[in-house]
């Protein structure tokens, strides 16, 4: 079951759809967002949760001092299930925050998608194609402010990424953090 780990909404256990999705583990979440609230980059961010599954780590940052929050997920299930948790864990913030979601496979939201995001996570299928994954980065490019952090699995390649520089990556069991930034000099 998972759960909001710390903030406003704390200990709020989350729904989850039957099968659709692979949840981010608690460790793994404890520790990526140890790391963005080290840097404080947390506060009033807006956060954009592709592939958002049951929205808890976009919900995980709202708890704990984002301010806007985008969800795409392109399973209805899911996506219901997102809006569910989205309800929940809103009601338990006491300033207003800005919830937004897609229900669209992330390559069609993202050509549509307008504005600028300080944190954006993606945490496709461990099965998703590098390629698509790459092309997903190229469209990020216009809207990305901040950091990039992708999830994926440790036994699979992430994909050239050009226009990015690799800040750091965390191993958490099968799972891995990659975090990227723009690169500037391009």
């Amino acid at each position: 079951m998972s759960r909001i780990i710390a903030g406003f909404a704390s200990g709020r256990k989350l729904a989850s759809p039957a099968k659709s999705t692979r949840p981010s583990s608690d460790r793994l979440k404890e520790s990526l967002f140890a790391m963005l609230e080290a840097r404080d980059l947390l506060t009033d961010a807006n956060f954009l949760d592709l592939f958002a599954g049951t929205g808890a780590v976009g919900l995980e940052a709202l708890s704990r001092g984002a301010k806007k929050l985008v969800m795409v997920e392109k399973d209805p299930q899911a996506m219901k299930v997102c809006l569910e948790n989205a309800e929940l864990v809103s009601s338990h913030i006491p300033d207003s925050v800005e919830i937004h979601s897609i229900q669209a496979p992330v390559f069609k939201a993202l050509e549509n998608l307008v504005g600028n995001f300080d944190l954006i996570f993606l945490d496709p299928p461990y099965d998703y194609p590098a390629k698509k994954l790459a092309e997903n980065l190229d469209q990020l490019k216009p809207i990305s402010t901040g950091i990039v952090i992708i999830e994926k699995s440790t036994k699979t390649e992430l994909p050239p990424v050009e226009g990015w520089n690799v800040d750091d990556d965390k191993k958490y069991g099968d799972s891995e953090l990659v975090f990227l930034s723009r690169d500037v000099s391009r």
